[in-house]
């Protein structure tokens, strides 16, 4: 997995692990340097720890730290599809279908699995809770789907958002469909965020320890941004058409551009990313017939690309029966649009970028049909019913359906 990780990530993972044996604080590149600049934390702190910890290689780390972090998200998942199913077919389906997300999560490297194993870990779990089950299971859930959410947004910025956006839906539609007091939806708002707190101020501290270090040793990281470069993929991710403006979807493109006029800007620091936001909008003003073909084209891949898995089960859940269930399943719209966002800001055709927004698509598209099947699967007049009849007189003998529910 290390091999299929992005070469710079690689670099500083290694440089990390060196200097945490070496010195002791992690997140290191040397004694001046910190291992990451903006996002994408946690992977800096996590894998070299679990390296040290246990006395194991690197990629063994990387492969310990993600397989566990899908496994647990398909646990979850599982006990979700379990607890929404009662036919054990469908039951069948959903296991093999989250074996093959956990599969693809290992082909899809790096830290783009972040946003699929939110949404993995949360989504059929919160459908479970929100839709049919009780104050127990919902409060179990928001504790989860905090802590899970957290450390996926220290993984990758804003990653564990997607999965938050939907747990948020979920308690707003519960509580009002069962007019419940403003006060019982801040109740369960306010659980969900305090579940986010322990992770992310644990990785603030460790951070803060990294960088008083630095200033001991004469750099003060208090220049570097925090947060995702932002303006940086909004610079790059304009190469999608063929243009005449030398943009490239290549990293060094931006660098060459804020240091060809600003050679002393600090790549990675708050004014780097203020030098590229006003590039982007020098170019908005320059071109923006350009800009809004760029977009538009990125649009369009993206929808031809995903139409089938959103449109189709859209329409199948508009006219299906179990109508005190429908906002649940579009509660997956709210995750799903900036999980697209995030390819229409970078490259869509790099699919990794659109991770969140596609495994949410496959997920609703899963969820929809299911449910429908299951249902099926309990009227002997329906073809799934048939279906049923004939994997039972096949396999046991038994031609015995449960009579149809009203």
């Amino acid at each position: 997995m290390l091999d299929d990780m992005n070469l710079l990530r690689q670099e500083y993972l290694y440089k990390a692990l060196a200097n945490l044996e070496k010195y002791g604080v992690p997140m290191l590149a040397n004694e001046n340097t910190p291992a990451v600049i903006g996002d994408d934390p946690g992977i800096y702190y996590f894998i070299p720890k679990l390296a040290q910890m246990f006395s194991i290689s690197l990629p063994v780390a990387t492969q310990l730290f993600f397989a566990g972090l899908l496994a647990l998200s398909g646990i979850a998942a599982a006990i979700g599809i379990f607890r929404l199913f009662k036919s054990n077919y469908v039951r069948f389906c959903g296991v093999i279908m989250l074996l093959a997300f956990v599969r693809r999560g290992f082909y899809v490297t790096d830290v783009y699995q972040a946003p699929a194993i939110a949404v993995i870990g949360v989504i059929p779990l919160g459908l479970y809770a929100f839709s049919r089950g009780g104050m127990r299971i919902q409060i179990a859930t928001l504790i989860w789907g905090g802590l899970l959410c957290s450390l996926c947004n220290q993984i990758r910025s804003h990653s564990g958002t997607l999965g938050l956006l939907f747990l948020f839906a979920c308690i707003i539609i519960r509580c009002w469909k069962e007019k419940k007091a403003f006060r019982q939806i801040l109740l369960r708002i306010a659980v969900l965020l305090i579940c986010c707190v322990p992770i992310w101020g644990f990785m603030e501290y460790q951070i803060k320890q990294r960088n008083d270090f630095l200033l001991q040793h004469g750099m003060n990281a208090a220049d570097l941004t925090s947060g995702h470069f932002f303006w940086h993929n909004m610079y790059i991710g304009l190469s999608w058409l063929p243009n005449q403006y030398g943009i490239k979807w290549n990293d060094n493109c931006a660098v060459d551009k804020v240091l060809s006029e600003a050679p002393d800007v600090k790549i990675g620091s708050v004014r780097y990313e203020s030098e590229l936001r006003r590039h982007y909008f020098e170019l908005v003003k320059k071109d923006p017939v350009f800009i809004v073909k760029t977009y538009l084209s990125k649009a369009l891949y993206l929808f031809n690309f995903h139409w089938p898995f959103i449109i189709l089960p859209f329409l199948v859940l508009l006219f299906s029966r179990r109508r005190r269930e429908q906002l649940f399943y579009l509660a997956m719209f709210l995750p799903m649009l900036p999980g697209f966002a995030m390819g229409l800001i970078s490259i869509p055709k790099e699919y990794p970028y659109s991770m969140g927004g596609a495994t949410t698509a496959l997920l609703f598209c899963f969820l929809v049909f299911a449910d429908l099947m299951d249902r099926g699967f309990e009227n002997p007049d329906t073809f799934p019913g048939m279906v049923r009849i004939w994997l039972n007189t096949k396999f046991t003998g038994k031609s015995r359906v449960n009579s149809p529910q009203t």
